[in-house]
């Protein structure tokens, strides 16, 4: 089974596109997970763009797309929508010690709480490039600098999408995906 993580940003992408996940990732060969980072962005999307918002709870629906957390404890009074970390649930995971070792090596920004999400610069791809040492990443933030483009640049797997308007024919995130796992292996 073939995990791959989205990026918030990856779902401009699909919309513009109008990509169906069940037909691209087939649940047979893929899982589809969002980090809980991520889940926070998503959030102001219902009142600022309603339209993409629909496509992602359509296709988070549809496709089965879970949300995982890391496995731990939020500092105490952290509201409900503001937490990170689980605690066993059915989606909670340990941390990899790779993971672990990511995180201690690039810490979050102090002071750099963002009001609509809640979440601190680069917070959520921070979070994603963690995914990244063991799993697939999509996003179209890979070029700007930040986690992503470090992890990137390491080697990691992440899969930065095409501009919007400008698929490369034939292109398809299946068959992107298929050549980032066959350079990996």
């Amino acid at each position: 089974m073939i995990k791959v993580y989205l990026d918030n940003n990856c779902w401009d992408f699909l919309f513009f596109h109008q990509i169906d996940l069940a037909v691209e990732l087939p649940a047979q060969q893929f899982e589809i997970w969002l980090v809980r980072e991520i889940e926070m962005e998503i959030a102001p999307l219902e009142t600022k763009n309603p339209e993409l918002y629909q496509f992602i709870q359509a296709a988070c629906a549809i496709r089965g797309i879970r949300t995982e957390r890391i496995i731990g404890f939020d500092k105490p009074g952290t509201p409900d929508h503001e937490r990170r970390y689980g605690f066993f649930g059915p989606n909670d995971r340990w941390a990899t010690p790779d993971q672990l070792t990511y995180w201690s090596s690039v810490p979050i920004k102090a002071n750099s709480k963002r009001p609509k999400t809640a979440l601190h610069k680069d917070e959520a791809d921070r979070a994603l490039a963690a995914r990244s040492i063991e799993s697939i990443v999509v996003t179209s933030d890979a070029s700007k600098s930040g986690p992503l483009k470090d992890a990137r640049s390491k080697g990691q797997k992440i899969l930065q999408l095409p501009d919007t308007g400008n698929l490369p024919q034939g292109w398809s995130l299946r068959s992107a995906i298929l050549r980032i796992i066959e350079a990996w292996s």
